[in-house]
């Protein structure tokens, strides 16, 4: 076997283990790790079968097959970087939906305290 392919046999599984690992310890969701399960699987099958991604290169027309996995890799991340952005977008309306809730909770609270004050005297 090409050492080359056993380096990025090694990787893959290094791979595979610290998401195991990360998803033990409730660092990384279930949702997100079936993403980068797949990357990895890519990864460890493009590197063990590099004939694979000369035919698929060949097929698309790209003359130099080294480069798929890069555009791939680019894709992925351009995906990625998208879904981050929709998520931390969704995050910024809700913190922001409570903040006004609270700042309301806390002004009804203080009218509240007003009247029983003024009840009192």
């Amino acid at each position: 076997m090409n050492p080359v392919r056993i380096i990025i046999f090694l990787i893959a599984l290094f791979f595979f283990v610290v998401e195991v690992k990360l998803i033990r310890k409730g660092k990384l969701h279930e949702k997100y790790a079936i993403g980068w399960f797949l990357l990895g699987l890519g990864v460890l099958i493009s590197g063990t079968f590099p004939q694979l991604v000369d035919g698929i290169a060949f097929y698309l027309h790209i003359y130099y097959p080294p480069i798929l996995p890069i555009c791939i890799g680019m894709l992925i991340i351009l995906i990625q970087q998208l879904q981050l952005f929709i998520i931390s977008s969704r995050h910024e309306a809700k913190i922001k939906q409570l903040a006004q809730e609270v700042a309301l909770m806390s002004k009804l609270l203080e009218e509240r305290d007003e009247a029983r004050e003024s009840v009192e005297v």
